[in-house]
């Protein structure tokens, strides 16, 4: 008998890579890179992707803060993430950004891994506002169950749930092949991501008091799972 998503022994781990790194430091000259971002998010599904270091995730870190109409819920992926840890961080995700009616979350709870999916694009017909779920290092994914939920959640979804990769590249998904041949998918790519926003931390223009470094350091920790999301270990603001 399959278990309910969140009754797995997963509850515990499933909150360690729920929610965008705390970049509180400032970037100067990156309106036009978070504007192609905002463009590009307006499809159902959008690939910012670039060879490590090109600076992916602080790019899309900073147009998730600017998000006022909708929701981001931010999931960083890790090579050994199986289905059931990954849904279950997609729902501590979703009940963190309060996103829809209680009934509907409790559907999504009561839910195992594989129905997750289905469900998930079920429920999010009842969302009351737009929510946007972001998958950072995406390239990362390699199980088949995950690869498989996370291509029925594409065909499946509504307009009011939005997905974005981030990654080197994107997953092995059928449906995004489909959707970038119908030009239903945005991609923003290495040209488009990797100068602004990277090129300020390593000049120095990005730094919460001469401390460009250790935000960059911070940030590559994070993106290696070394610390949870939900340290707040830089210093500083994120301004627009």
């Amino acid at each position: 008998m399959q278990q309910a998503i969140i009754r797995r022994g997963t509850a515990e781990r499933a909150d360690g890579r729920a929610a965008a790194p705390d970049l509180r430091f400032r970037v100067r000259n990156h309106q036009d890179l978070v504007e192609k971002i905002a463009r590009a998010t307006r499809r159902r599904v959008t690939l910012v992707r670039g060879p490590a270091g090109s600076g992916k995730t602080l790019a899309c870190s900073l147009w998730a803060a600017r998000q006022l109409g909708s929701r981001v819920v931010w999931l960083t992926l890790s090579a050994d993430d199986d289905q059931a840890l990954f849904w279950a961080r997609v729902y501590h995700g979703l009940l963190k950004a309060s996103t829809g009616p209680v009934a509907a979350m409790q559907a999504l709870a009561d839910a195992s891994a594989a129905e997750f999916p289905l469900r998930l694009a079920e429920v999010a017909r009842a969302f009351t506002s737009p929510v946007v779920l972001v998958i950072d290092n995406a390239h990362v994914a390699t199980s088949d169950s995950l690869l498989h939920g996370l291509d029925l959640l594409i065909r499946n979804a509504p307009p009011s749930l939005r997905i974005v990769f981030a990654g080197r590249r994107g997953p092995e998904l059928p449906q995004l092949a489909r959707l970038e041949a119908a030009g239903e998918m945005a991609i923003v790519g290495l040209g488009d991501v990797a100068s602004p926003a990277s090129a300020a931390v390593r000049s120095g223009t990005a730094q919460p008091g001469g401390q460009p470094l250790h935000a960059l350091t911070q940030l590559r920790r994070f993106q290696n799972g070394e610390v949870e999301a939900e340290s707040r270990d830089m210093e500083g603001e994120c301004v627009e």
